[in-house]
C-alpha cells in the first residue's frame, strides 16, 4: 500500500515518561497502550493508516535532526517498547483525522504484541499486517472493518480466540491459516468466509449465522478437529445457515469428520459437502431439505447413472458433477429448479445448470450455465435451442465425443473454455453477435479443420484456438483489409491462426485478383478456385 509522508507521532511523547507509561500498562492493570504508533497519510486522504509502531526520537541525517520511529534506529529503544507494547489498543482518530486501516506488513514481526483492539471505524487491514507476531492471543474485527488482506493472521499459533466483525466485505486468502484459532465468534451481517480463511485451524465447533451466503475454497480445509468435542464425533457442532448457497471447491477437504460419515453422500445439516466417488453408485436422490451442493461435490463419481433433486434445493456448485461420465438421466422436484429432457434448469433464468450424456437441451433454455456439461466425455451431441443467448464459461469443457455443434444466429456470447477439448469438432460457424472469443473457447478441439468467421469478429481471446493444429481453412465473411484489425491474442494462436496459407476471405462472385477467397455453395464454404 502506498501512502502519502506525513507527521508520524506527537512530539509529548516524552523519554522521561517512559518508565511510569511501562508501570501503568502492565497486562495486569486491564491498560491499553494507545501512543506509540507511526502513521502515514491513506491514499484516499480519508484519514490515516498505522504503518508501525515504536516511539518518536529525534536523529540526525545529513546534518539536520529529523524525527523517526525508534525501533529503526535502537535495539536498546526496541527492547523499552516490548515492554509496553503487550496490549495495545489503537486510537480511533490521530490528528484529529480518522485512523482508517493499518498498512501491508505495519506491525510485522512484533511477538510482543499479546492483545489489539481495533477501533470502531477503522476500514481496512493490509496483507500480512500481523505476521510475525507470535505472542498474539486475540483478536476483535470491528463492525466497521471492510477489508483484510491476505495472510494478515496466518501463521500465529497463539491465536486463539477470533470475533469477526459484519461488515468485512472483502477477505484475502488465508487471513487465519495455520494459526491456533480454537474458538470462533461470527457477528449477524457478516456474508461471506474467504478463500482458506481458517485453514488448519484448531477449531471444534462451527455456528455460522443466517446471512451468510459463501464459503470460499478451501475455507476450512484440513480443519481436523472440527466436530470432535470431547474425542467424539457430533456433527451437530457444525451449524451452516440456510442463507449459505455456495460452498467452494474443497472448503472441508482434509477434515476428519467427512471421513467419519458412514453415508456414501456426506451432509453438515441441509447441505451436500461431498460424495465418495467409490461408493457413489447407480441412482443417488438427495435428500429432503438439501439447500446447497457444495463445488465439485460429486467430482469423479463415474458410476453415478442418476440423480434426483429435491424441491427445497437452490444451489448447485460450480463443477458439482464433473467427470460423472455415466450419468444419463436427470430429475427433480419442482422448485428453484425444474428438470427437462434429462436436464437441471433454474427456472428464473432459463438456464441450464447441469446436463448429462443421456440429455436433450430443451426449447426453453436461454443460457447454458458455467461447467453444466463439465467431463461429460459420452455426450455426442447437443442440439442448441434457437433462443440460446449464452454459453458460459467451461460449459461443455472435456466434451470428448461431441461431434459438431450448430451455434444459434442469436447467440450473443461464449465463455472461456466452453469448449475446449471438444475433439469431434471438424467445422466451428460462429453467428454474426460473436464478434469477440474468451480465453481457450475452443482450445484443444485437436480435429477442427474449419473455421467460419462472421464480419465484424474483431478479437480472439487469450489461445481461443490453442492446439488446433490441424486447422485447414479460415473463411473470414470480411475483407483482407479488415483482417488486419483482427486482435489475436496468444503465442499458440499466433501459430495457428496467422498461416497466409489457410486464411480466405469472403467474395460473393469469382474476384479478378489472385488470393485466398471463398463464398457460400449450398450453405457450406467454397473457396474459389483461381
Amino acid at each position: 500500500m502506498k501512502h502519502k509522508l506525513c507527521v508520524i507521532l506527537s512530539a509529548a511523547f516524552a523519554a522521561a515518561a517512559v518508565a511510569g507509561i511501562i508501570a501503568a500498562c502492565a497486562p495486569e492493570s486491564n491498560n491499553f497502550f494507545t501512543e506509540g504508533f507511526v502513521y502515514a497519510r491513506s491514499e484516499d486522504d480519508s484519514g490515516y493508516v498505522v504503518t508501525g509502531l515504536g516511539s518518536e526520537i529525534e536523529v540526525e541525517e545529513n546534518g539536520k535532526k529529523v524525527k523517526e520511529n525508534s525501533n529503526k534506529y535502537s535495539a536498546e529503544h526496541a527492547e523499552k517498547n516490548k515492554e509496553m507494547y503487550t496490549h495495545v489498543s489503537i486510537p480511533a482518530t490521530y490528528d484529529g483525522r480518522p485512523v482508517v486501516g493499518i498498512a501491508e506488513e505495519a506491525l510485522k514481526g512484533h511477538d510482543e504484541l499479546v492483545e489489539v483492539v481495533l477501533p470502531e471505524g477503522m476500514l481496512s487491514l493490509g496483507a500480512r499486517c500481523f505476521a510475525g507476531c507470535s505472542s498474539l492471543e486475540s483478536i476483535v474485527l470491528p463492525d466497521s472493518l471492510k477489508s483484510v488482506g491476505e495472510e494478515a493472521f496466518a501463521d500465529l499459533r497463539a491465536l486463539a480466540s477470533v470475533t469477526l466483525g459484519s461488515g468485512l466485505e472483502e477477505i484475502g486468502k488465508d487471513v487465519f491459516a495455520g494459526s491456533g484459532v480454537a474458538s470462533l465468534t461470527v457477528r449477524e451481517g457478516l456474508k461471506s468466509i474467504g478463500e482458506g480463511m481458517f485453514r488448519g485451524v484448531n477449531l471444534t465447533e462451527l455456528t455460522l449465522p443466517e446471512g451468510v451466503v459463501s464459503l470460499g475454497k478451501e475455507a476450512f480445509a484440513d480443519c481436523r478437529s472440527l466436530g470432535y468435542v470431547g474425542g467424539r464425533l457430533d456433527l451437530s457442532k457444525i451449524v451452516l445457515p440456510s442463507t449459505l448457497t455456495s460452498i467452494g471447491t474443497d472448503a472441508f477437504d482434509g477434515a476428519y469428520f467427512l471421513g467419519q460419515i458412514p453415508d456414501a453422500v456426506k451432509y453438515a445439516g441441509n447441505h451436500l459437502l461431498a460424495a465418495d466417488p467409490a461408493r457413489t453408485t447407480g441412482s443417488v436422490t438427495v435428500k429432503a431439505g438439501t439447500v446447497c451442493i457444495a463445488d465439485r461435490a460429486f467430482d469423479r463419481c463415474e458410476l453415478l447413472t442418476a440423480v434426483n433433486f429435491p424441491a427445497s434445493l437452490v444451489s448447485v456448485g460450480k463443477q458439482a458433477f464433473a467427470g460423472c461420465s455415466s450419468l444419463e438421466s436427470i430429475t427433480a422436484e419442482e422448485g428453484t429448479y425444474t428438470a427437462a429432457g434429462n436436464c437441471l434448469l433454474e427456472k428464473a433464468t432459463n438456464t441450464l445448470v447441469l446436463g448429462c450424456a443421456g440429455s436433450v437441451i430443451p426449447a426453453t433454455a436461454e443460457h447454458i450455465g458455467d461447467c453444466a456439461f463439465f467431463g461429460c466425455s459420452r455426450l455426442e451431441q447437443a442440439a442448441l435451442p434457437a433462443g440460446l443467448l449464452s454459453i458460459g464459461d467451461s460449459a461443455f469443457y472435456g466434451c470428448e465425443a461431441l461431434g459438431d455443434v450448430a451455434l444459434p444466429a442469436g447467440l450473443e456470447s461464449i465463455g472461456a473454455h466452453a469448449f475446449e477439448g471438444c475433439k469431434g469438432f471438424e467445422t466451428v460457424t460462429l453467428p454474426e453477435k460473436i464478434v469477440r472469443l474468451a480465453q481457450n473457447a475452443f482450445a484443444f478441439c485437436e480435429n477442427l479443420k474449419d473455421l467460419v468467421l462472421p464480419a465484424g469478429f474483431a478479437s480472439f481471446g487469450e489461445n481461443s484456438f490453442a492446439g488446433c493444429y490441424d486447422l485447414e481453412h479460415i473463411y473470414f465473411r470480411g475483407s483482407q483489409e479488415a483482417w488486419k484489425d483482427v486482435l489475436v491474442l496468444g503465442e499458440e494462436n499466433d501459430t495457428n491462426l496467422n498461416k497466409r496459407e489457410i486464411l480466405y476471405f469472403y467474395a460473393a462472385d469469382r474476384p479478378a485478383a489472385e488470393g485466398n477467397f471463398w463464398h457460400d455453395e449450398g450453405g457450406r464454404p467454397t473457396p474459389w478456385d483461381n
